[in-house]
């Protein structure tokens, strides 16, 4: 059985072979690339080129002298044959065996076909180190691959991913296949506040990212840096408003596996404010221009650039109207009370001279939770002698991962006044030695973040925390405590 499969298998590749090789149905000079028809064109010249594709056509190797066309009944009977020869070896032997044994033509025929031995078989031809496919072989195989990973209706498989990283690495991939994958593989979008009050001199808008159809078996770095950028911005029919200029010199690998990011900035440029000083209801018009680049190791000049261009309506609404939304989900509440710790306020034991152009640092606290929490939007206080004084603020986005947020409070160089009010305080906590901290929801630190459009609403405190004293700017920033957080968030009495 196995011997009278291999006949039949064999004899169905030769088949297969002549068949896709097919019969001359045209001589001539034609493009080695397109196959573009050049009759008519002087070869001859130096700096002939190919109508169709560009490619350089003045050598002889770069041309082709006839055309063939392939034998489809050739093809059917060749896959007839091979199915037949391989169903007939299967039934005494394993599968892999046989696909390990099968010329890199079977292998890549076999895997348009969506047969997944054979995709594996074509996994590990890639990764051998001195490879023996072909060229031709190579090509079908990043072309097949590109395909495959284009089809968004079809499900990523990361052993194409292998297959295509090992071409990267092996310099398989030229200029045109490079954009191709890079393009397919990120999904960009811009996100924007889309509601303001008359007036603002701006808002916020984020620009996101996410590596979806790139994942592989091994994952690994490549001599090329992807970068996500907003090249401009403005009002709907008028030059932008703000343009952010090319140039940037790649510094670091990009490392091939799923990488979701983004960036969240805020229109401050001052010319928007005119364009928002309407009445609640007025909508204003605005577009968004970002692209993604690719740009080899030690240089500036882009492999490539994919351009895109988004337009928005900006709603106006009353100064009443509350642009994020406090959330009153009680059991999102009674989940951050039962969480939420706070780690010992930390101040300088000396508040240090002020410096140019840098704020001083006074105190700064933790808080956490070890289970993740709804979005948080929350301004902290100090209670001491009665009076609440603002020493920081924390926002939080919804996550699946524990939280921790940074408090701190800073002084302006300039700020005098500022200054002496914190030297007053730092000295009471310094004498009292514990202070209770008093945390309220503020959905207006939020505001200009796009896709945030309601926060926890929370009021609560924490009584008796301790005040460590530190040395240096270093400790503050970086205690070695903050993993033990601890204390009770209680109700505020009202």
């Amino acid at each position: 059985m196995i011997i009278l499969g291999l006949i039949v298998s064999c004899f169905g590749v030769l088949v297969l072979i002549f068949a896709v090789r097919g019969r001359v149905i045209q001589r001539g000079q034609f493009c080695q690339g397109c196959k573009f028809d050049l009759s008519g064109l002087d070869l001859m010249s130096s700096d002939a080129k190919c109508p169709e594709c560009g490619r350089d056509v003045h050598c002889q190797e770069d041309r082709r002298e006839y055309l063939r066309k392939s034998s489809r009944v050739g093809i059917a009977v060749s896959s007839l044959l091979l199915l037949a020869g391989i169903a007939s070896i299967s039934a005494q032997s394993k599968t892999s065996t046989i696909i390990a044994s099968l010329p890199d033509p079977i292998i890549l025929w076999l895997t348009d076909r969506g047969v997944d031995e054979a995709l594996d078989e074509l996994m590990v031809r890639s990764t051998a180190v001195p490879t023996g496919m072909s060229d031709d072989s190579w090509e079908h195989a990043i072309d097949s691959a590109l395909e495959i990973q284009a089809d968004t209706k079809i499900p990523w498989d990361k052993t194409w991913g292998e297959v295509i990283f090992q071409g990267l690495i092996k310099n398989r991939l030229d200029d045109q296949q490079l954009e191709r994958y890079f393009a397919n593989m990120d999904v960009s979008e811009i996100i924007v506040r889309d509601r303001v009050h008359p007036g603002v001199d701006g808002f916020g808008y984020m620009l996101q990212w996410s590596t979806k159809r790139n994942s592989m078996l091994t994952g690994g770095k490549i001599d090329y840096q992807l970068f996500h950028r907003v090249s401009a911005y403005g009002i709907e029919g008028e030059d932008p408003i703000w343009t952010n200029e090319p140039g940037r010199k790649a510094t670091n690998g990009y490392w091939l596996m799923p990488n979701p990011g983004g960036s969240w900035m805020r229109t401050t440029t001052w010319n928007m404010a005119e364009h928002f000083d309407q009445a609640p209801g007025h909508t204003v018009g605005v577009y968004f221009e970002y692209e993604m680049t690719l740009v080899p190791l030690g240089e500036q000049t882009p492999v490539f650039a994919h351009k895109a261009r988004e337009e928005f309506e900006i709603q106006i609404i009353s100064p009443d109207e509350p642009i994020v939304q406090r959330s009153k989900d009680e059991a999102g509440i009674a989940l951050l009370m039962d969480n939420m710790q706070i780690a010992p306020i930390r101040v300088m034991k000396q508040i240090e001279a002020p410096r140019p152009n840098n704020y001083t640092q006074v105190l700064r606290t933790l808080l956490s939770s070890k289970v993740p929490l709804d979005q948080l939007a929350l301004e902290v206080y100090l209670r001491i002698d009665g009076q609440d004084i603002r020493v920081g603020s924390v926002t939080h986005n919804s996550s699946p991962d524990s939280f921790k947020g940074n408090a701190q409070w800073g002084i302006n160089p300039d700020d005098e006044p500022g200054r002496e009010f914190a030297q007053q305080i730092h000295a009471k906590l310094i004498e009292n030695g514990v202070v209770t901290v008093i945390v309220r929801t503020n959905a207006e630190l939020v505001e200009d973040i796009p896709g945030v459009d309601q926060v926890l609403g929370v009021e609560f405190m924490f009584d008796a925390v301790p005040v460590v004293i530190v040395e240096t700017s270093d400790e503050l920033n970086t205690p070695s405590d903050w993993d033990s957080a601890q204390g009770k968030a209680v109700p505020i009495a009202d």
